[in-house]
Parts: C-alpha cells; structure tokens; sequence
C-alpha cells in the first residue's frame, strides 16, 4: 500500500511542484509517494525562469493541478507550502486524523532577491532543505 503526501500552495506553479519533485527525488521509501496541487485552479504558463533554474537541479515545471477534495481526503498528508495559504482552510481534513503541516516558504515577489532568477533558486533551495530534513522520518 502506498501512503500519500500532497504539496499545496496557491497556484501550483512553484513551490509545490518543486516539493513533489524533491520529494519524490529523495525520498527512498517507496511506500511514501508525493502529489502537488494548488488552492487556485488556473492555466498553464511557462515561467522560463523557474525552468532555467530548475534545470540546474533536474526540475521541469509540470501542467498545474487543481485541488480536489476527494483527492485530500485520502492523503496521509497534507503539506502546505505557500506562506499565503492559511491553514484554517484544512480543519477538516486535521479532524479526520490527516496530519496537515505549514512550511510557510515565501513565494518569489515577496522576496528581496535582485532578481526573479535569484528568487526562484532562494525558494528551491529553501524547500530542499525542508524535504531533506522532511524526508528523514520515511527513510
């Protein structure tokens, strides 16, 4: 059986991609497997500059996905990413024993990077030391 943890932040085009990327990467316990999806369904934008980026690491951004609440409700856990989304939004799911963390990781236009480039590798970053740390309790 297959446990599931799903990485949330508002759009699903940044943070949680990249957690379900890193998480998947370095997690050994394929028992655990990660999902992302965002609070707001939109449309698919490349962002070239998060590719750029990602593709130093081995990062691709992905078509983002919307949450579904059926979806959640059969997730072991639930990881919220983004610094905007608050945690309230998930009670529920916390009530019916899923544990629900916040990570808090600010997104790129709130960050005092020089530049776009410069946040983005700032955000990856964050959230590799957050997984590595993370992914301890299933390896």
């Amino acid at each position: 059986m297959t446990n599931s943890i799903t990485f949330i932040c508002a759009y699903n085009m940044t943070r949680s991609q990249i957690s379900e990327y890193l998480f998947n990467k370095l997690n050994k316990n394929k028992k655990w497997k990660a999902i992302s999806a965002g609070v707001f369904g939109g449309k698919y934008v490349e962002d070239k500059t998060l590719n750029k980026v990602g593709k130093k690491y081995g990062f691709k951004q992905k078509i983002p996905k919307a949450l579904d609440r059926h979806l959640l409700s059969k997730q072991s856990i639930i990881v919220l990413v983004a610094d905007d989304i608050p945690i309230s939004l998930f009670s529920v799911y916390k009530k019916r024993g899923i544990k629900v963390l916040h990570w808090k990781i600010k997104d790129c236009w709130k960050r005092k990077s020089k530049n776009k480039e410069e946040a983005m590798e700032e955000i990856y970053l964050d959230i590799e030391k957050k997984i590595k740390s993370f992914v301890k309790q299933f390896n």
